[in-house]
C-alpha cells in the first residue's frame, strides 16, 4: 500500500501544481505509476534488485486509477497493467507445470554435472543454445550463494544464487517450503535440481539442498 499512496500522492501533487489536464499534465502524472508498476514487474522477473509484491503492484494500479484521470487514460493503464497480469501468470504457469512433471530428486540422485552458480550462468549468458544442450533437461548440482528468498505469484517457494555481480541469477524452486524457511541470504550452499533453461533467470525445479 505504500508505493501506491506515494504514487497517488505524486499524481494528486502534479495535477494541483498545473491545474489543468493538458496531454502535458498527464503525461507527467502518470510517469512514476508506471515507472513502480514496470519496477514491481522487473523484480518479479529478477531483472532489479528487490523482491515482487503483488500487494504493491495492485495498489500502483489501483489508487493511479482513482485519481483524476480521463477515461482513456485509465484505459490505457488498466490495458498496460492487463498485459502485465498475463505475462506474469503465464510465467508463474510455466514453471508450475515444470515442478508437477519433474523427476522426484533424492539425496541419493545422482547428478548429471556439478556447477558453481556464476559459471553456470555464464554459460548461457554466452550461449543460450550451447548451454541448453549442455544443461537443460538434466540433473545438475550447483553452488553458490544466496541472493535472494521469496514465493512467486504462483506461491511456489524459491531462492535466487547468484549468477551475475547485478541481474542475473540460478532460480531455485523446492516442493518443501520448510527447506526454504531454513535458508538465509549470504550462505554459500549446494542444490541440485533439474535444469529447465533460461528464463530471465536459469531455472532449476524439484530442488533440494545437498549437505556437504
Amino acid at each position: 500500500m505504500p508505493g501506491g499512496l506515494w504514487a497517488m500522492s505524486y499524481t494528486l501533487l502534479i495535477f494541483h501544481i498545473r491545474k489543468d489536464k493538458t496531454l502535458k499534465t498527464i503525461i507527467w502524472s502518470i510517469v512514476i505509476p508506471i515507472v513502480g508498476i514496470a519496477s514491481e514487474i522487473s523484480q518479479f522477473y529478477q531483472l532489479i534488485p528487490g523482491t515482487f509484491d503483488l500487494m504493491d503492484l495492485i495498489m500502483y494500479i489501483d489508487f493511479t486509477n482513482d485519481c483524476y484521470y480521463t477515461n482513456s487514460v485509465k484505459n490505457f493503464l488498466s490495458f498496460i497493467s492487463l498485459l502485465f497480469f498475463i505475462s506474469i501468470a503465464f510465467g508463474s504457469l510455466e514453471d508450475f507445470e515444470s515442478l508437477d512433471e519433474s523427476i522426484k530428486i533424492t539425496s541419493d540422485t545422482k547428478p548429471s554435472l556439478k556447477v558453481s552458480a556464476v559459471k553456470l550462468y555464464n554459460d548461457y549468458n554466452a550461449n543460450e543454445i550451447a548451454a541448453d544442450e549442455k544443461y537443460k533437461g538434466k540433473i545438475i548440482e550447483v553452488t553458490g550463494v544466496v541472493r535472494d528468498i521469496g514465493n512467486d505469484i504462483m506461491d511456489n517457494a524459491y531462492i535466487t544464487l547468484v549468477g551475475d555481480q547485478y541481474f542475473g541469477d540460478i532460480q531455485c524452486y523446492f516442493n518443501e517450503k520448510s527447506v526454504v524457511a531454513s535458508l538465509s541470504k549470504g550462505k554459500r550452499i549446494t542444490v541440485m535440481g533439474s535444469c529447465s533453461g533460461l528464463m530471465m533467470n536459469v531455472h532449476l525445479n524439484d530442488c533440494i539442498i545437498k549437505l556437504k
